[in-house]
C-alpha cells in the first residue's frame, strides 16, 4: 500500500514523500530540492529535516530541474 505526504519548507511545497514498505522516497516538486529527488528516508521527519537542511545550505546556488522534469519535460 502506498501513502504520500507533502513536505513543505517555508510555506511552499518542496516535494512529496511516498511510503513504500519500510522506506519513504522523496519526489521533488520544486527544482530547489532536486538534489533530494529519489532519496530514501526512514520516516517522514527525516525527509522533512533533510529538506530544511538542504534549503539552508543551498541559498544562492542554481538548482537542477526535478527528476520528473528531466525524464518527461516541463509541463
Amino acid at each position: 500500500m502506498f501513502h504520500a505526504y507533502v513536505i513543505e519548507v517555508a510555506g511552499s511545497a518542496a516535494g512529496i514523500i511516498v511510503k513504500d514498505g519500510a522506506r519513504f522516497t522523496f519526489c521533488a516538486s520544486d527544482s530547489k530540492f532536486s538534489a533530494l529527488d529519489g532519496r530514501n528516508f526512514h520516516n517522514a521527519r527525516d525527509a522533512e529535516a533533510a529538506a530544511h537542511r538542504h534549503i539552508a545550505g543551498t541559498r544562492g546556488r542554481p538548482a537542477r530541474p526535478p527528476l520528473s522534469e528531466r525524464m518527461f519535460g516541463a509541463r
